[in-house]
């Protein structure tokens, strides 16, 4: 495999703080030939032994190794803590090999983030098990969306409060 562009400039996400885990490939190069590719999938409570399969996939498809990779973006959490290790242990290990950047993005601020051209708020949640979530409420300002006040453990009874 190779990578297209001269320059490997390509970041991989990593996703792993729920049952659903998920992996995508952006290019920051606006000359690279072609667009990033995204994998989701349903990984219940094996996320150690499916990520490196779907990574390996993903880097397929895209005519990428990882070390064509110039970073690497990780949720951080909320979420499962076992779940949550697996990807942070991957993207670290990877980060390592490869001597490139890493970095923590909060799960509910890349789930709030899709959202934020809206110009709306929103409540992003995750979660916690046991009919609970995490919550947090972010609000629109100058630099985008802003989480409003610290992240809430709630039942989902508790929502509409």
């Amino acid at each position: 495999m190779h990578a297209p562009d001269s320059t490997p400039d390509w970041l991989l996400a990593i996703d792993t703080s729920s049952t659903t885990v998920s992996l995508a490939l952006g290019s920051g190069n606006a000359n690279a030939d072609r667009r990033g590719a995204e994998v989701t999938w349903e990984a219940h409570r094996k996320q150690t032994t499916t990520l490196l399969s779907q990574l390996d996939n993903l880097l397929r498809l895209q005519d990428l190794e990882t070390s064509d990779l110039s970073g690497i973006v990780v949720a951080i959490g909320p979420g499962s803590f076992s779940a949550l290790r697996v990807g942070l242990a991957t993207a670290k290990a990877l980060c390592v090999a490869h001597q490139i950047p890493i970095f923590g993005i909060g799960t509910l601020d890349a789930a709030a983030g899709q959202f934020e051209g809206w110009g709306r708020s929103v409540r992003a949640l995750v979660n916690a098990g046991r009919r609970r979530v995490v919550a947090g409420d972010y609000r629109p300002g100058l630099t985008g969306l802003t989480l409003a006040a610290a992240l809430e453990h709630r039942t989902l009874d508790q929502l509409d409060e």
